[in-house]
């Protein structure tokens, strides 16, 4: 899949962690930095591809799609995972003003549950 050139760009490279309970951490890094990033918002002023990377995660898991309470609101138009399900792609046209928070699903690969990421937002600052 080829961006287009009129579209800018941020990538996020994603770690899932089990704890011994079975609860999930998600932390989200910018390419190249070490250290987490604190916020789970990303401000948009013109049309951009958010990239989530499935770096370091528990045997098995896979991105899946991304889902959302208010999917049809027109901040993200597209989203596309794929076939190896280690990236989901996000496409915001930035035609509407507003905010969407949405999750990151994955499977696990051995049974039928499903995992959901915290909720980052997508706010369109047009």
């Amino acid at each position: 899949m080829t961006m287009p050139a009129t579209f800018t760009g941020v990538t996020f490279d994603v770690t899932v962690e089990l704890d011994s309970t079975g609860g999930a951490s998600f932390l989200y890094y910018t390419p190249g930095k070490d250290t987490p990033s604190t916020s789970n918002s990303i401000e948009v002023t013109g049309p951009e591809i958010i990239l989530y990377r499935l770096k370091s995660a528990p045997d098995g898991f896979r991105f899946i799609g991304a889902v959302s309470k208010t999917p049809y609101n027109g901040v993200i138009e597209q989203s596309f995972t794929n076939p190896d399900g280690d990236q989901i792609l996000l496409e915001d046209l930035c035609m509407d003003s507003g905010s969407v928070s949405y999750h990151l699903l994955l499977s696990n690969g051995s049974n039928a549950m499903f995992l959901m990421s915290p909720d980052p937002e997508v706010i369109n600052k047009n």
